[in-house]
């Protein structure tokens, strides 16, 4: 199976990234950095584009069989659990 994974360089998309590595899928890792994922394997196709191009993100799931999104913010920002602060 061919998976496309946008968000793949974050806590959960590297988790997702390594389970469909082990299961033995081709994995297609859709990251805003080429640097920002480390893992090396030959399943792996690293994809580097921002969400506003369509046309890359296309080309990242034109042969998937599946797509998993594990977008997510960057970090945890204190005002949005409480704006008073």
């Amino acid at each position: 199976m061919i998976i496309t994974i946008f968000g793949a360089s974050g806590a959960i998309g590297k988790l997702v990234v390594k389970e469909a590595l082990t299961h033995g899928d081709q994995v297609v890792a859709y990251v805003r950095r080429a640097d920002a994922l480390p893992e090396n394997h030959p399943n792996l196709q690293v994809v580097v584009g921002s969400l506003d191009d369509h046309r890359k993100m296309e080309d990242a799931i034109t042969n998937s069989d599946a797509v998993i999104s594990a977008i997510g913010p960057a970090r945890l920002d204190r005002r949005w659990i409480n704006p008073e602060k």
